[in-house]
């Protein structure tokens, strides 16, 4: 949620911003916890966790490697632009299509998560369609949904580390209809 946030921020233009050279290295650190947390999900037998950490966690790592000048993916488009954005939105649409995926099994889930990955894909179809066709308002949209995703995330965190013992305020996470209580 911290690295969507961020980005988001940035896609939204939010006071300015529109560029991410401080926050490559971030997204690679960062995605390396996400991932590696991915990984502990397996030990502890939880599937759809593994899968959506381990993604994401690996989809943080690469962003952050597209968009670091020392991996020279900038410098190898320097002649072709819009090359560049196509191939970028490929690489969003791939996303946009296991987003919707994950966002489908998170159906028995919680509303928070089922929000996070409904407001995620929905940043990743913004994206993708603003690197397509080099729309910045589309982007910003994209920047935004991004925010409301981390909103999401943050909230869906929150709800599962806060209770009666460790917080004076705790948060419900509602369940989706039909979904199980464990």
């Amino acid at each position: 949620s911290f690295n969507c946030l961020t980005l988001g921020l940035v896609n939204a233009r939010v006071r300015g911003a529109t560029d991410l050279y401080l926050l490559n290295s971030s997204f690679i650190f960062c995605g390396a916890g996400v991932f590696l947390s991915g990984l502990m999900s397996f030990i502890f037998g939880d599937i759809f966790a593994m899968t959506v950490f381990g993604s994401f966690g690996a989809f943080w790592i690469s962003w952050g490697c597209l968009n670091l000048e020392q991996f020279g993916v900038a410098k190898a488009y320097a002649d072709n632009p819009q090359g560049l954005d196509n191939v970028l939105g490929f690489y969003l649409a791939g996303w946009c299509v296991f987003n919707f995926l994950v966002m489908v099994c998170s159906m028995k889930g919680t509303w928070g998560l089922f929000l996070l990955l409904l407001f995620l894909d929905l940043t990743f179809l913004m994206l993708c369609i603003g690197s397509f066709t080099s729309s910045a308002n589309v982007s910003m949209a994209g920047g935004y949904f991004g925010i409301l995703s981390s909103v999401c995330g943050f909230y869906s965190l929150y709800c599962s580390i806060a209770n009666k013992e460790s917080s004076y305020v705790p948060l419900i996470a509602y369940p989706m209809p039909g979904a199980h209580n464990v």
